[in-house]
């Protein structure tokens, strides 16, 4: 499996830093801390699902194209279900967040 990150790190403290991990089957994840961003300092972060063509996703119940307040835990849980291509597993778990939050 092949996976490119790229990173664009932090300029200055208050600005944001953003991760992407892109797929060997066209599919990244974006992820994204710091001001300004759907994120608690060192706990969680936002992220946001792009495709093969370079839209994002719209995950399945969500008005945004990002979501935010992720844990490193359902990050990493995303991370595996992008890279295997099963938005339907994604979703799932999206709407099993909605229904213990």
């Amino acid at each position: 499996m092949s996976i490119v990150m790229s990173t664009t790190p932090r300029g200055a403290i208050d600005t944001p830093s953003n991760t992407t991990f892109t797929f060997e089957n066209g599919y990244a994840i974006s992820i994204i801390t710091g001001k300004g961003t759907y994120s608690a300092h060192g706990n969680t972060a936002e992220i946001a699902i792009i495709d093969p063509f370079g839209k994002f996703y719209r995950i399945f119940g969500y008005d945004d194209d990002v979501i935010g307040w992720m844990s490193a835990e359902e990050i990493i849980q995303i991370a595996y279900w992008v890279s295997r291509g099963d938005m339907n597993a994604v979703d799932k778990m999206f709407q099993k967040r909605e229904e213990t939050a």
